[in-house]
């Protein structure tokens, strides 16, 4: 809008909200009656004017007096549909001439006894329904009728009712009759009639006096008389004595009326020209929650000892009341069962606390009773207007806001010790939250998702991993776990891997002529093996020769057996004898000796002639020494003995041999020292040692150290292979025939080529089974051979197998293949182990786990719940006294001290009060005062409140997703601030009581003809408002209740609480099996509804057991599918109250929870402990199931679906005949058909169990403290 120019776009859709309310045309009620078979009581031969001056003047109640029952005991024919009773017209009369029977306190009628009851109950059960759901009270007596033509040429007479008396229905028990009063409102003027007159016409009717200034002797004929007089001048209209009781709905008009009063205000309003437009600032554009409310530290920035919370409140729910706290405008989805009540009670009182005016709205009776109920209990109730239907009665708010006076003088004493608390309690379990929540590393995960997954893997194998962790990413763990679960799939046709004829094999892919080639290879190895086995077995009992039990033993053989070629023959005695182990000293000494003397023979015959070796030389050399010794030495020449020495001397010398004789006196000592070595040779027993070898000094040196060698080789090979005496026998005897060793070498060395071959055919490794037994060899060759088909499902394997090695469980294969480990269960195990050493490795990391204790922190726990109590308890006290002070402040300024004489005058009166229009209108300020927050419907707005300006600081809509705009924009205008709580997901608006009110009959499905429509919540939603989803669901005692609805409806997006008792029959989904349940058409189930009834009865006398012992009573509602199925069960519900009127008090209207029947159009917003839902379809009397579910299979079924279905809080009982899994999901063409059949039509008879979400291990939400310590008494 710029300057005083008004954008088109808005009054088009205040002209297009207005024509959505007025209703001029022959469809309203009002303007054309026709009567229904039921819905309608025609009362006969009576006055209007005695019964509006006994009913309305003398305030007395009247009762019915029904027909004669025909003669002869025949059944009554009920009237049909339109055919009335007819009425005389209207004529002035004297008093004092009526019958005593027109001026009784009895309505005579012309319905027999069981039709006038049953009509009478069906109006009672409607207008209290239209009372509970929309806030208005639709039960009416109309006194006198205005039979008019739309055109003079007509011949078609038209009815409209003219004086309208406000009504209700009232009776003890079912066996009791009713009675009729009135209700506190004022009797009015057909305002349809009016309106259509001065728009039509251009007459005005008379106005009709106040009834509080008339007394008992008014005569309304004179007010009738002018009524007649004013339409008589019209031909073939007139005013006749019509008196019916029946259903009338105004409030459309009402708000009509109050939208053209206000066009121009709703038309310049901010929030109405944004909700239009759609264009607001870029800030009111916004997705969600605005930054500034996202980012916020709710601990730090709102909590709840700083922002007057007065009931529990989790952290979506705190946000969104940051949100409003900051100032903006908000749309909060609020799914079932999530606490949109106490949101919005915490809104108000904070709001209240803020010194703001909230103005509350609700069309239905139960969310405004819901959320004035909490602010009852906590001490906000005294500042709080009730004016909703029945509540916006002038007795009832005059005594509200004289005792909301009276206790605003009383002081309330505020203690604030808990709120100095809490913050420090908050911190350390906020300081232990965060250690659990934040994440760590590469990874990205949280100890508390660490305990998730070990919860899943508890009982999995206990492994080691010693592997990384810290830089392991959340791809590489799902990698590893994939590769582990791929190795246990592909392992479970293998079995124990080391077991496995396949085992150790390497490839990953065998082809069809690989396999034909390891088979032929694997027989031939087999083959071979078995020969080489048998000939070793023949070589061990024909030499003695060690067995063969490996390839290597083959090699071993041989070596034994090129000993045994190579030996020279010993005695037994000295190959059998351990010291020949190692070569004994006295061979090797004999040896040596033997070596040395040979040595110094050749070395003196070089030099001396073979005679000089013959005899001793002793005594010449001693002379020789002797002489030459000393100075005179050179004289020995002259010695004749010396001379003779040297002449032998000389003759022993070698031709050309040249030497002194001192020189040869050591050579001569060299010959007496062979004499005596020969002589030790020749006296040793070398032949004990050395055998037939030994031939003393001509023994042969080089053969008696080879045979030393030798002997002492075989005692090695002796003693390694612990040689049989056999072996050593014919090693004695000298060299033995070892050809069939040397073929068994050969054939050895055959085999090993075969496997060599088959290795690199399989894929084993180098040198694999080379140490083997022969046996294993042959025996792996033969079962490869007999299972070369399994090769394939080894690639296999051996593929999984790899890519676990290259991952972070390698270490894992081996207990795998062993078989320690199955494969089935390495991934869990592996999980267990990885997470395991990952949280012992965080937790040291962070000391606020490291130093956590579980009997501390309950402590700490125990103590926080007591603290946020008690600042809840601190925060409602501190509030009263400050907004009793303020109602004291502000009565003493401007307005509202204005208003108080006003209001003392009323207070003062016991009757005869002002309407409550003018209180409110002249009082305002001073009512406002008193109570500034005011809680009222869509009309009650339009009736009592003044549009020109907004006049209050925050206006709160609850279950919007049922408002239309055309009913909620007249609430919007009066605020300056708004918050809209609903949910998209449930039921939009419908004009469905508006289409029950004059139509008795139903069509196929059950249901009046209804249209639904958009709400002020989505189309606020689309037009940038700011927006907040309530995620956390307290309501359902057992998840089953609520788990169709999340995962089906909300995406799992609710955060839910697991049920302590998982297995029970008493709280959750049940089913209940109707035998012969028989859909009979038009959303009738007669069976069923009966079978329902008995339930229903079965659980009253139990709750009615259960007060009697003082125990707390369950609630009960149940619900319907269709309109028909729920007047049906409350009929059959009726003859059983008849039946026994001790269950009265179950039935009893005025319970904190009333038991109640309804069908889906309605229940939205009731909640029970439990709930029977009557399915009703099922298959016919033929035996076919009809693929039409009523209301389910409009657009909007699925939004009705997950209402009926959310209503529980402990226990839901599904009651129906299954039409098992025979049902078509190809013929459900609508998503809410399926849901139907899947949830309700599948279940067998045995039980109900609910659907679990699998997965997602339990996700978690917490911004502070609260979400770990606060109890989960929310909903």
């Amino acid at each position: 809008m710029t300057g005083t120019t008004q954008d088109p776009r808005l009054a088009a859709a205040v002209a297009g909200w207005q024509r959505a309310l007025l209703d001029l045309t022959k469809r309203n009620r009002a303007l054309n009656f026709r009567p229904t078979r039921v819905s309608t009581v025609a009362v006969v031969d009576e006055q209007p004017a005695e019964i509006f001056r006994r009913l309305v003047l003398r305030e007395q109640p009247m009762r019915f007096a029904a027909a004669p029952e025909p003669p002869n005991g025949s059944p009554a024919e009920p009237p049909a549909d339109d055919v009335d009773v007819p009425a005389p017209e209207f004529t002035p009369y004297d008093p004092a001439t009526l019958d005593a029977r027109q001026t009784d306190e009895v309505l005579q009628t012309a319905l027999v006894p069981e039709a006038l009851d049953h009509s009478l109950r069906r109006l009672d059960e409607q207008a209290r329904l239209a009372i509970e759901e929309q806030g208005v009270n639709t039960l009416f007596l109309a006194l006198g009728m205005v039979h008019y033509t739309e055109a003079e040429a007509s011949d078609v007479t038209l009815r409209a009712p003219l004086l309208l008396v406000p009504v209700e229905l009232t009776r003890r028990s079912a066996r009791a009759g009713y009675q009729l009063r009135v209700t506190d409102d004022d009797p009015l003027v057909n305002p349809a009639l009016a309106e259509w007159l001065r728009r039509t016409h251009d007459v005005a009717l008379p106005e009709l006096p106040d009834v509080e200034a008339l007394d008992e002797t008014y005569d309304l004929q004179t007010w009738l008389a002018a009524v007649a007089a004013t339409i008589d001048a019209r031909d073939g209209w007139s005013l006749k004595n019509d008196v019916v009781l029946a259903l009338f709905s105004f409030q459309k008009f009402v708000m009509y009326k109050d939208l053209e009063r206000n066009a121009a205000p709703i038309a310049s309003h901010r929030l109405v020209t944004q909700l239009v437009t759609r264009a607001g600032t870029t800030d009111d554009h916004v997705v969600g929650l605005p930054d500034d409310v996202r980012r916020m530290d709710l601990d730090a920035e709102f909590p709840p000892e700083r922002t007057y919370q007065v009931v529990d409140a989790d952290s979506s729910q705190l946000r969104a009341i940051a949100a409003v706290a900051r100032g903006h405008d908000l749309v909060v989805e609020g799914p079932p069962g999530t606490g949109k009540s106490q949101t919005i009670t915490n809104l108000i009182a904070r709001a209240l606390a803020a010194g703001q005016s909230v103005l509350f709205v609700a069309e239905k009776m139960a969310a405004l009773s819901v959320v004035h109920s909490r602010l009852v209990a906590a001490g906000l109730g005294e500042f709080c207007l009730e004016l909703h239907s029945t509540k916006a009665n002038k007795r009832a708010v005059i005594r509200s806001l004289g005792a909301a006076l009276d206790r605003s003088l009383e002081s309330v004493t505020a203690v604030a010790g808990a709120a100095q608390r809490l913050p420090a309690v908050r911190a350390t379990l906020d300081e232990y939250v965060d250690a659990v929540h934040t994440l760590h590393g590469a990874l990205g995960a949280t100890p508390f998702d660490a305990y998730g997954e070990l919860a899943v893997v508890r009982d999995a194998p206990r492994v080691t991993y010693t592997g990384p962790i810290e830089g392991v990413s959340r791809a590489l763990l799902d990698a590893t776990v994939r590769d582990l679960a791929d190795l246990g799939a592909a392992a479970a046709p293998i079995g124990v891997p080391a077991e496995h004829p396949w085992r150790d094999a390497s490839r990953p892919l065998y082809t069809d002529d690989a396999l034909h080639t390891i088979a032929a290879l694997a027989r031939d190895l087999a083959a071979r093996l078995d020969r080489l086995v048998y000939d070793a077995g023949v070589l061990e009992t024909s030499l003695g020769l060690p067995p063969v039990r490996t390839l290597a033993d083959v090699d071993a053989l041989v070596a034994i057996a090129d000993v045994l070629r190579r030996s020279p023959g010993a005695p037994v005695a000295v190959l059998a004898s351990d010291r020949w182990n190692a070569a004994p000293p006295e061979a090797t000494s004999l040896v040596a000796r033997g070596r040395a003397a040979v040595a110094l023979r050749e070395r003196l015959l070089a030099r001396l002639a073979p005679e000089a070796l013959e005899r001793d030389h002793a005594e010449d050399v001693s002379y020789v020494r002797h002489r030459s010794e000393g100075i005179l030495s050179f004289l020995a020449v002259l010695d004749g003995r010396w001379r003779g020495i040297r002449a032998r001397w000389t003759q022993y010398r070698r031709p050309g041999v040249a030497m002194s004789m001192a020189e040869q006196a050591e050579l001569m000592a060299d010959v007496d020292r062979l004499r005596a070595e020969r002589s030790a040779l020749a006296a040793a027993d070398g032949a004990s040692l050395f055998g037939a070898a030994w031939r003393g000094e001509a023994s042969d040196w080089d053969a008696l150290d080879a045979y030393v060698r030798w002997v002492t080789e075989l005692r090695a090979l002796a003693v390694r292979h612990a040689l049989a005496p056999r072996v050593l026998e014919l090693a004695a005897r000298g060299p033995v025939d070892v050809g069939a060793v040397l073929a068994l070498r050969d054939a050895a060395r055959d085999a090993v080529t075969v496997l060599e071959r088959l290795r690199a055919e399989v894929g084993w490794p180098a040198d694999y089974l080379g140490a083997a037994p022969i046996a294993e060899i042959a025996g792996r060759a033969a079962k490869l051979a007999e299972h070369v088909a399994l090769g394939p499902r080894w690639a296999a394997y051996e593929t999984a197998r790899r890519a676990v090695e290259r991952g972070l469980a390698a270490e894992l294969l081996g207990e795998v293949t062993s078989g320690a480990l199955p494969a089935r269960d390495a991934a869990a195990a592996f999980r267990r182990a990885f997470w395991l050493r990952w949280l012992t490795a965080v937790v040291t990391l962070r000391p606020a786990l490291e130093r956590f204790s579980t009997l501390t922190h309950e402590q700490r726990v125990a103590e926080f719940r007591d603290l946020d109590r008690r600042v809840f308890r601190e925060n409602q006290a501190t509030l009263v006294a400050q907004l009793r002070e303020r109602v004291q402040q502000r009565l003493r300024e401007g307005e509202a001290a204005r208003g108080m004489p006003l209001l003392r005058r009323e207070l003062a009166r016991q009757r005869g009060h002002a309407p409550l229009r003018k209180t409110l209108g002249e009082a305002t300020a001073a009512v406002r005062a008193i109570k500034p927050c005011w809680m009222m419907s869509p009309l009650t707005v339009a009736q009592y409140l003044p549009g020109e300006l907004p006049t209050f600081d925050l206006v709160i809509f609850d279950e919007a997703s049922q408002l239309p705009v055309e009913d909620a924009v007249g609430a919007v205008i009066r605020g300056k601030q708004l918050v809209v709580v609903g949910d998209p997901k449930q039921l939009p608006p419908t004009n469905f009581f508006a289409a029950s009110l004059v139509d008795d009959h139903e069509p196929a499905d059950g249901m009046p003809a209804y249209e639904d429509a958009e709400s002020i919540l989505e189309e606020y939603m689309g037009a940038g408002v700011p927006m907040s989803r309530l995620r956390w669901h307290y309501r359902s005692a057992h998840e089953s209740l609520i788990a169709f609805s999340n995962v089906q409806f909300y995406e799992g997006d609710l955060y839910t609480f697991p049920s302590v008792e998982t297995d029970t029959e008493t709280l959750g989904l049940r089913f209940q099996f109707v035998e012969g349940g028989t859909y009979e058409g038009k959303g009738l189930n007669m069976v069923e509804a009966r079978a329902v009834a008995d339930a229903v009865v079965a659980f009253a006398r139990d709750q009615l057991a259960r007060s009697a012992r003082g125990e707390r009573p369950l609630s009960l509602g149940v619900g319907t599918f269709n309109l028909r199925q729920q007047l049906a069960i409350q009929d059959e519900l009726e003859q059983r109250r008849r039946a026994d009127p001790s269950l009265e008090p179950f039935f009893d209207r005025g319970a904190a929870e009333p038991f109640f029947v309804k069908n889906l159009e309605n229940i939205q917003g009731d909640e029970r402990d439990v709930v029977f839902l009557s399915v009703t379809y099922a298959r016919s009397a033929d035996g076919r199931l009809r693929y039409n579910f009523g209301p389910l299979n409009g657009d909007n079924g699925w939004r009705r679906l997950n209402v009926i279905t959310t209503r529980a809080r402990a226990a839901a009982c599904w009651c129906s005949r299954p039409c098992t899994a025979t049902t078509s999901t190809r013929r459900r063409r609508r998503a809410a058909r399926s849901c139907c059949a899947s949830s309700c039509c599948t279940r067998s008879a045995a039980g109900w169990r609910a659907s679990r979400r699998a997965a997602p291990p339990t996700r978690s939400r917490r911004s502070s403290a609260t979400c770990c310590a606060r109890s989960s008494t929310v909903g």
